[in-house]
């Protein structure tokens, strides 16, 4: 493995790349897509670089050397999720995804098995939608994982990771379908169309629009509730710093008034 992986191999179009699976991957995709392609590009304020940039579309690439993909935090099996967001007025539509009613701390759950759960993203909490590694831990060194952890989460960048098995697609757009990266679909859909006029395009095309906004309100969402979480936070530390220190104002003044007694 490290052999294939960590050998410099020549590509179709004469260039040299870090390894043979990196330049199997520029002969069976980048090169016979016709697409400018650019290697190794750091990302926006990062010294980091990424394996391969699709400016056109833009595109980031990572060629793994292991088993590894993106998941939510909550995407393990059996797994209690808490919905402290959902209110009264939702409740059929949680209970049509599976959702449960905990009569004890009074709030909605869903146990995850697997499901798509996208739709109740703005009801859960923000450690929730998290994005971590699922990694099978044969990196080719330990620190792999992390280093691409940290890669994956910049906001700013629609990634694609593909490992040696992706080699099986047919052609990078099946590559790319396969994937399912909302954000880089909206992204080849607007490029293509020119325009966002909904109203003449396909049922398919308008549901990658749908659900690529949605999740972008959602994520506006989860943030605007960390912010005001911080923000109810640090008021209610404010006000724990002041009934201490009345506490304390009250304290030494009793003292004083028993000393000069």
């Amino acid at each position: 493995m490290v052999n294939y992986f960590g050998k410099e191999t020549i590509a179709k179009d004469g260039k040299k790349y870090r390894s043979q699976f990196e330049a199997n991957f520029v002969n069976k995709f980048l090169l016979p897509s016709g697409l400018e392609f650019v290697y190794e590009v750091p990302y926006p304020n990062s010294k980091m670089t990424c394996d391969f940039y699709i400016p056109e579309f833009d595109i980031w690439i990572e060629c793994v050397y292991h088993y590894a993909k993106m998941k939510y935090s909550y995407e393990t099996e059996f797994k209690r999720i808490n919905l402290p967001l959902a209110r009264y007025e939702n409740k059929e539509f949680i209970k049509a995804y599976g959702g449960l009613w905990d009569t004890t701390i009074k709030q909605w759950y869903i146990v995850y098995k697997g499901k798509e759960l996208k739709e109740l993203h703005r009801f859960m909490e923000p450690e929730e939608l998290k994005v971590i590694i699922e990694s099978d831990g044969k990196a080719i060194h330990k620190d792999y994982d992390d280093t691409l952890f940290e890669k994956i989460t910049n906001k700013k960048c629609n990634i694609l990771i593909v490992n040696n098995d992706d080699l099986g697609y047919n052609d990078l757009t099946h590559l790319i379908c396969a994937k399912e990266n909302i954000f880089v679909l909206k992204n080849i859909v607007t490029k293509i169309l020119g325009q966002r006029d909904l109203s003449n395009i396909g049922k398919n095309i308008t549901e990658i629009y749908r659900l690529a906004e949605q999740s972008e309100r959602m994520t506006k969402e989860i943030e605007e509730f960390k912010k005001n979480t911080i923000i109810k936070e640090n008021n209610i530390t404010k006000k724990k710093r002041k009934r201490k220190k009345r506490k304390l104002d009250v304290k030494h003044n009793h003292a004083i008034i028993n000393y000069d007694n």
